[in-house]
């Protein structure tokens, strides 16, 4: 490392710095840099960029949202990347924008995590820090950064809130009586097959089989900024045909009959959304007397009443189209407790018949 004086013809003797250093990759380098009007001026350069520079990239936080969304669009769905802008503008890019990344310490993650805390719920709160971790991991691969705060100030919230709400059968008959005819049909299809609202959106007239009673889910509609798009299901697994019970495929029928001339890759539901939807679901609630539940929830209670008649859990993992069977027993292990419990009660029955007889 030198610093030393030179001459120039129009503003006299200035100070210049050349150094050897190792960039973040680990390649030698050397860096020079002249015009300082004095030494400790070309000292102090020397020392900030070898402090910073030559170890770290350093851009601000916001300069690299860009460059990672630009990365994150080519590779996942448009409403998958709707979902992440959105988390990463109001609940990221406020917090952290103006800061270099070599500044995001565990220590400033702690303290934004606790504003999150207050203003999210659990599994919200949960996604939102998976985007921070992520972008920082795309900072650790491609510009060099050596630590992950996200991952060092350790995670918030929870994948699942806790046990979700469901209706029983009867609940959900107390509720469809209390429900305008033109949504009839998308509730009972919702209850019985157990599709997510996004599959039911996207269904065309093509994608039912009236005669068989089959419905082949192998898109989804999401409302992305301001407009539906029909993009693929959630997984791959998630593509999957499904037989409905008579009672789904009379409303589905029903249904059909009075749309004007559908043609095959109409959808069935399009003058419905997922808003009207949740909207119709509270005031049927309300005016049934039912607990209030999310759209969400009718799936949930689809599997429900297939663990209370006893349906094999490799079935019920097929049919709400689960990656693996590990994520239908994390979701419904609770279920088959319950289950369990009336199991034991039934065998309790059959052990007091047979008091005072010999085994």
């Amino acid at each position: 490392m030198t610093i030393e004086q030179y001459e120039t013809k129009t503003k006299g003797k200035l100070w210049r710095y050349e150094c050897g250093y190792r960039d973040w990759q680990g390649i030698y380098k050397r860096r020079k840099q002249s015009g300082f009007k004095t030494k400790k001026e070309a000292k102090a350069a020397q020392q900030y960029f070898l402090d910073t520079v030559s170890q770290q990239p350093n851009i601000l936080f916001a300069a690299l949202v860009g460059e990672y969304l630009e990365y994150y669009r080519a590779r996942r769905k448009k409403q998958t990347v709707a979902t992440a802008e959105s988390y990463i503008k109001y609940a990221i890019l406020p917090f952290f924008k103006d800061m270099l990344i070599t500044d995001i310490t565990a220590a400033a993650v702690s303290r934004w995590q606790n504003e999150i805390i207050k203003k999210y719920a659990l599994t919200t709160q949960r996604q939102i820090q998976g985007r921070l971790s992520a972008i920082l991991n795309y900072a650790m691969r491609f510009r060099g950064l050596r630590m992950n705060a996200a991952r060092e100030a350790g995670s918030i919230g929870k994948d699942r809130a806790g046990r979700e709400q469901i209706w029983k059968l009867e609940e959900f008959n107390r509720f469809i009586e209390c429900v305008p005819m033109e949504y009839k049909a998308a509730f009972i299809v919702l209850f019985y097959s157990g599709m997510r609202v996004g599959e039911l959106l996207a269904l065309t007239i093509a994608d039912y089989n009236a005669a068989e009673r089959k419905l082949n889910i192998d898109k989804s509609l999401s409302r992305v900024h301001g407009q539906n798009i029909i993009g693929y299901t959630k997984n791959d697994s998630s593509r999957r045909v499904i037989t409905v019970p008579d009672i789904a495929a009379a409303a589905l029928d029903e249904y059909i009959s009075h749309l004007y001339k559908p043609r095959p890759y109409e959808r069935i539901f399009e003058l419905i959304s997922r808003d009207k939807l949740q909207y119709r679901l509270k005031r049927g609630a309300d005016a049934a007397n039912v607990p209030p539940i999310r759209i969400h929830d009718l799936r949930h209670s689809h599997a429900s009443l297939l663990v209370h008649i006893n349906e094999n859990i490799k079935v019920i993992q097929k049919r709400l189209g689960h990656s693996s069977i590990k994520t239908t027993l994390g979701t419904y292990g609770h279920l088959y407790e319950e289950a369990d419990a009336e199991t034991a009660a039934r065998l309790d029955g059959l052990t007091e018949q047979k008091k005072g007889q010999k085994f």
